[in-house]
């Protein structure tokens, strides 16, 4: 009796041994499925691999959205169920089993059977909510959070109860050297502090490290004449307010407090102390502030 009809175009293969009373089969690209004796799919093909490791799961494995630096298919790991429910989701390097303490250890820390992060929060153990594929270390009452799908990573703010102060809904956070937290959203970046609040809505393609209380931001406006991107610089403080607008079309490095500025072929000097800017007029290039003076440009000499 026809328990299985012919249905695969190729590389159909049947195990020779069955799990759990099913039967294990391959098709094309070796993904791994299972039937029932009657023929019925209990799992769609889609894993690479699926190894039992005790206590009714088993260690499964994708390949990755991503490639290595050989250029080689990298491989993700993740948890079963007996059912085949995914209770953690195929994102980590590697993954195995410590039988004595029922949890699975993976690439970035230990996750429980049920599939949440242990953490540790104020020098006790913090489980995180099975969302998140781990946490940074907490500071000031509060950790990045990280939730993991490919291709792509969302990140959230949390509390040290383990709650989210803001949702897994940012493409990129950082907590900075001042305690503020640059977020990244819609491809813009924004700051915010330890409890969330938004300080700099997300409006700048780049909000740099604070020194002296004065971050650079700069915005994309498009692209020369030879692909090269364009963009306009300006300052921040750690408040959030605008000390230059964006709108320098050039902004040098800090140097013993001075950032060399161009707008419109007129280039300037800006006290980072002091807030004031100092416009050095009929010349065509301005250097780095060094040791009190600027090497300057006119008329090619």
């Amino acid at each position: 009796e026809v328990v299985l009809s012919i249905r695969y175009e190729s590389g159909f293969k049947i195990w020779d041994q069955p799990y759990d009373g099913l039967i294990g089969y391959t098709v094309s690209g070796n993904y791994i499925g299972y039937l029932d004796i009657t023929g019925r799919e209990i799992l769609k093909p889609k894993y690479k691999s699926i190894n039992k490791c005790g206590d009714g799961y088993a260690i499964v494995s994708k390949p990755s959205y991503y490639y290595g630096d050989d250029g080689d298919e990298r491989t993700r790991y993740g948890v079963i169920d007996r059912s085949f429910k995914e209770i953690i989701p195929c994102v980590f390097d590697s993954i195995e089993y410590i039988k004595e303490s029922g949890l699975f250890k993976t690439s970035v820390g230990y996750k429980t059977i049920d599939g949440r992060y242990v953490a540790e929060a104020n020098g006790e153990k913090l489980l995180l909510d099975a969302k998140y594929k781990y946490c940074k270390s907490f500071q000031n009452g509060c950790a990045i959070a990280i939730q993991a799908s490919e291709p792509e990573m969302r990140y959230a703010l949390i509390n040290d109860n383990g709650e989210d102060i803001h949702a897994p809904i940012f493409q990129d956070l950082e907590r900075l050297d001042n305690g503020l937290y640059k977020f990244k959203q819609d491809d813009f970046y924004g700051l915010m502090d330890a409890k969330g609040n938004i300080i700099v809505q997300n409006k700048y393609h780049s909000i740099g490290s604070f020194e002296e209380n004065l971050a650079v931001t700069y915005i994309k406006i498009g692209v020369d004449e030879y692909g090269k991107n364009l963009y306009l610089y300006g300052c921040i403080d750690i408040h959030g307010n605008e000390i230059l607008t964006p709108d320098y079309e050039y902004m040098g490095k800090r140097s013993e407090g001075k950032i060399v500025i161009m707008k419109n072929n007129v280039w300037g000097l800006f006290d980072i102390r002091t807030l004031q800017l100092k416009l050095i007029l009929n010349i065509e290039y301005l250097g780095i502030y060094k040791d009190g003076v600027c090497r300057f440009n006119m008329g090619g000499t």
